[in-house]
């Protein structure tokens, strides 16, 4: 079962992923101001809802998802969205780049090595000082439209993370 909290955050078995992640954002020296923000998988803009700080930009795979986003926050000038296909995706100019990336419940929906390479690649690529990933950290195989990933280590072989 899962509703939806006073708070924002998403509720499914009891616990709220959305006050672990923003708890650690708070927590960040400065209060948690960023400077510029993108979410890789911004999904219906909710997380959204509980961050403040603009510029932001949202990435999604779902064209609905990021009309809705559109839609819901169509008053905020410093709200982007955009479409992303991580194989039709590149930035050599460096234009999605911001200090805090997030990438939340999103890594486990990438079930083909291609399509994971190169969505951490880019969320990589754009995280100019944070990145904050949301995400089983275990390898198990393909089930259904689910594949776990021991995402810390593949992190820790990213010379630039290290």
């Amino acid at each position: 079962m899962t509703h939806r909290a006073p708070s924002g955050c998403v509720l499914a078995g009891g616990t709220c992923r959305g006050a672990h992640v923003w708890q650690l954002y708070a927590e960040r020296p400065g209060n948690g101001q960023f400077q510029h923000v993108i979410e890789f998988g911004c999904g219906d803009g909710n997380q959204l809802s509980l961050l403040r700080v603009p510029p932001y930009i949202g990435l999604d795979v779902s064209a609905s998802a990021i009309r809705r986003c559109i839609a819901r926050y169509s008053a905020d000038d410093t709200k982007s969205f955009f479409l992303f296909d991580a194989r039709s995706f590149q930035d050599r100019a460096g234009v999605f780049a911001a200090d805090l990336v997030m990438s939340l419940d999103v890594i486990y929906h990438l079930v083909s090595d291609e399509e994971f390479e190169a969505y951490m690649g880019h969320a990589c690529a754009a995280a100019v000082r944070y990145l904050m990933l949301y995400s089983t950290d275990f390898d198990s195989p393909e089930m259904g439209h689910q594949r776990h990933r021991a995402v810390s280590r593949w992190i820790q072989r990213r010379p630039d993370f290290v």
